[in-house]
């Protein structure tokens, strides 16, 4: 999947705190810019990535930029 476009984040695109291992980071509480993450078609291969990041303003529109719809599913009883 990745390399293919990049994936819209919900996150603020900002520095992380380099120096805390955690897992799945939500980056900078607020910005101009959203998290593109995974690279795209238009990167080397440096940059596709699922740790790879870059931001973008939501007003730009790219034809190599996607999203993933994901949902919750209740745990039966």
């Amino acid at each position: 999947m990745h390399g293919n476009v990049f994936e819209w984040c919900q996150d603020w695109h900002g520095d992380y705190d380099s120096l805390k291992v955690v897992s799945d980071p939500t980056g900078a509480a607020s910005g101009e810019e959203r998290v593109l993450r995974g690279g795209a078609i238009v990167n080397q291969p440096v940059g596709v990535r699922a740790t790879w990041n870059h931001g973008s303003r939501p007003v730009h529109r790219l034809h190599y930029c996607g999203f993933r719809l994901a949902r919750t599913i209740p745990l039966s009883p």
